[in-house]
């Protein structure tokens, strides 16, 4: 389960549009820990207006309207505050929201849950070494060890450690260094060991993947930004920026009547903007199937 709580809000001006817009500050925390994020109202607008294709009326809790005068009245934007951490409480406390995608890269919850976990794994690694060879101890003050096992390292000294096992604390006793190896040396050196695929194999495995996007999006598909994005200007014919929002809506396009430009954009698909009427190439996981109304 996760809490969200908006804790601060403050005016922001828009890196491109020079706009001042509100941008509320929500602390988030799970079992694994907690984390910040910024959010402004569009962003709440954009979950909620995605979240009613999924779930009936009677589940939706109300999002408050848009205020379009008065974004420097401190007393609106508090009531605005309160009434989008009505909103939070309410979408996290229903269990059908539960594991719900739109609402987990919202918040951001298995991003950070992951960050959260690979930190405290990597802390817990610090101070464990793993056997190199079995070990038979020479008296009662030292530990003996079978080659794999796994010890928390309690003391260091020059040559020799003082630890206990991890899976039987009570055995514990002194070893020689060199009969050892942190858990974290041997992780960098498994990574380094691991053979590349052959360009042969990365081409079959891309071509497989680009036959199974054709099938999957066909020209026409009708999807959804994944991300806020910005269409930088592609010709001197167009001066323009686009400055396009998650949850925009494209369609799947083709400057050429194929879905790929086989040797430039493996993974990346040519989408038009519906609204805007402007094309561009997006990444293959920036782009969500639009839901069913």
């Amino acid at each position: 389960m996760v809490l969200a709580n908006i804790i601060d809000h403050s005016r922001v001006e828009d890196e491109y549009s020079k706009k001042m817009y509100i941008s509320f500050e929500i602390f988030c925390q799970s079992a694994d820990g907690g984390w910040k994020l910024e959010k402004r109202y569009s962003d709440f607008s954009r979950l909620h207006s995605l979240l009613i294709h999924y779930y009936p009326p009677e589940l939706m809790p109300k999002l408050p309207p848009k205020i379009f005068i008065g974004n420097n009245n401190e007393s609106l934007i508090m009531k605005r505050r309160i009434s989008l951490q009505q909103y939070l409480d309410h979408v996290l406390s229903q269990p059908d929201f539960d594991n719900d995608k739109h609402v987990d890269d919202f918040l951001q919850i298995t991003t950070h849950c992951k960050i959260i976990q690979n930190k405290k794994e990597r802390k817990e690694n610090v101070n464990i070494v793993e056997a190199l060879y079995d070990y038979s101890p020479l008296d009662a003050t030292q530990l003996g060890f079978k080659k794999g096992d796994r010890i928390i390292i309690l003391k260091r000294q020059s040559g020799v450690y003082y630890g206990q096992l991890k899976e039987d604390s009570k055995k514990q006793g002194t070893f020689p260094s060199n009969y050892v190896q942190f858990l974290t040396s041997l992780k960098s050196q498994n990574k380094s060991f691991v053979e590349s695929p052959s360009k042969i194999q990365r081409l079959q495995s891309v071509t497989y993947e680009m036959d199974q996007e054709r099938k999957e999006r066909p020209v026409g598909k009708k999807m959804v930004l994944a991300i806020d994005h910005i269409v930088e200007p592609q010709s001197d014919q167009q001066i323009q920026y686009f400055f396009l929002k998650m949850y925009d809506r494209v369609e799947i396009s083709s400057p050429d009547n194929t879905y790929y430009d086989q040797e430039l954009k493996p993974g990346w698909s040519y989408v038009k903007h519906i609204k805007k009427n402007v094309c561009f190439w997006m990444p293959d996981d920036s782009l969500w199937e639009e839901p069913e109304k």
